[in-house]
C-alpha cells in the first residue's frame, strides 16, 4: 500500500518540480536562442555576400559596356582626328568643296553608326557637309560648338541628341575643334551619329527584367539607355536617374538607392570613359540578386519555428517524465498493493 505523503514532503516535491521546470525552460530557451542567433548571423553573412555578388556583377557589366563603347567611339574619334589634321592642308573651313568632300568621304568610310559630317566655321555656320540641305545654316547655338570655341581641349566632345531640320531623325553630335597653324580656333568638325546604332551594343548584354544600362553626358543628361522602359518606379526614357540629377558622377564607383524618389532600390555601377567623358552606368534591382537570400530567410524562419515547436513538446515531455520520477512511479495494471 502506498502511504500518503506528509505536507512537508509534498511541499518539498512541489519545490523540486518547480526548480526542475525552470531549469528545463532555461535550457530549452537557451537552445532556441542559440539557433536564432546562429540563423541571424548566417543570414547576415549571406546578405552581405549577396550584396557583394550583386555589386560585382553590376560593376563587371558596367566595365564591359564601357570598354565596348570606347571601341565604338575610337572609330568616331579617329575619323574626326583625321579631318582635324587635314583641315590645315585643305585651308580650314574656307577650303574648297572638292577637297573637303574627299576628306569627309574618306573619314566616314567604315565607321559604324556615323551618319554624316558637318564642318562649321569660326562663327558656327555650316560650310561643308555630307547633308547639303543644311549648308549655310548657323549651328552656333550647338553646345558642343560653343564649348570647343571656348577653348575646351581638342578632344572629341559630345552633345545631347538633336533633330535634323531635314527630317525627324534624332542624331547625336560629336565634335572636334579645327585650328590654324598657330593653334587658334577656326571652326569645328561635327560627326552626327544614329543613337540606335550606338544603343545596339547595350542590348547584347543580359540585364534581366529590371536592369538598365545608361550612357550619360557629364551633365547628367541621358544620351541613350537600354533595358526596362515604362516600369513603375523607374525614370522615363529620357529622364536622368537620381544618381545623376546634379550631374553624372565622375570616375568609377557604385551607388545604391532608388532611381527615382520613392522607387525600388537599385545597385548602380558607373564608369567614365576616356573619350568624351561619357558615363556608362548599369543599374540592377536589389530584388534581382536578393531573391535567393529572401528564400533563405523564409527557410530559416520556418526552421526556427519548427525547432521551437519541437523544443516546446520536448520540454513538456521531460517535465512530465520528471514529475513521474519525483512523485513516484504509477501503478501498473495488475499490480497488487502491499
Amino acid at each position: 500500500m502506498t502511504l500518503p505523503e506528509s505536507p512537508a514532503s509534498q511541499a518539498s516535491t512541489d519545490a523540486a518540480l518547480h526548480r526542475l521546470q525552470r531549469l528545463i525552460n532555461r535550457v530549452f530557451a537557451a537552445i532556441l536562442a542559440v539557433l536564432v542567433v546562429a540563423a541571424v548571423m548566417t543570414l547576415s553573412l549571406r546578405y552581405m555576400e549577396a550584396v557583394d555578388d550583386g555589386q560585382r556583377e553590376t560593376k563587371n557589366l558596367a566595365d564591359l559596356l564601357s570598354e565596348y563603347l570606347v571601341i565604338r567611339l575610337r572609330g568616331i574619334d579617329g575619323a574626326l582626328a583625321r579631318i582635324a589634321a587635314d583641315n590645315r592642308r585643305i585651308g580650314g573651313p574656307e577650303g574648297s568643296d572638292r577637297e573637303w568632300a574627299a576628306a569627309m568621304r574618306s573619314a566616314i568610310t567604315g565607321v559604324p553608326g556615323l551618319s554624316s559630317l558637318v564642318v562649321l566655321d569660326q562663327e558656327g555656320v555650316v560650310r561643308h557637309t555630307t547633308v547639303q540641305q543644311i549648308r549655310g545654316l548657323s549651328w552656333a547655338d550647338l553646345r558642343v560648338f560653343r564649348e570647343l570655341a571656348r577653348g575646351v581641349p581638342n578632344l572629341v566632345s559630345v552633345d545631347p541628341p538633336i533633330t535634323m531640320v531635314t527630317g525627324s531623325e534624332v542624331l547625336v553630335p560629336f565634335g572636334r575643334a579645327l585650328t590654324d597653324p598657330r593653334g587658334d580656333f577656326v571652326g569645328a568638325i561635327i560627326a552626327l551619329l544614329l543613337p540606335h546604332q550606338l544603343r545596339d551594343f547595350l542590348s547584347t548584354f543580359d540585364l534581366g527584367q529590371s536592369g538598365i544600362a545608361w550612357v550619360l553626358l557629364p551633365s547628367g543628361e541621358v544620351l541613350f539607355r537600354d533595358g526596362s522602359v515604362g516600369v513603375p518606379g523607374l525614370p522615363t526614357d529620357a529622364e536622368a536617374p537620381a544618381f545623376a540629377r546634379e550631374g553624372a558622377p565622375s570616375g568609377d564607383g557604385i551607388v545604391r538607392g532608388p532611381l527615382i524618389p520613392g522607387g525600388a532600390s537599385y545597385v548602380t555601377a558607373y564608369h567614365t570613359t576616356a573619350i568624351a567623358n561619357l558615363v556608362v552606368a548599369v543599374s540592377l534591382a536589389d530584388a534581382s540578386f536578393l531573391s535567393r537570400w529572401r528564400n533563405e530567410v523564409i527557410a530559416a524562419a520556418a526552421f526556427v519555428v519548427v525547432a521551437a515547436v519541437l523544443l516546446f513538446f520536448a520540454a513538456r515531455h521531460i517535465r512530465a517524465a520528471a514529475l513521474d520520477v519525483i512523485a513516484g512511479e504509477p501503478e501498473e495494471p495488475g499490480d497488487t498493493p502491499v
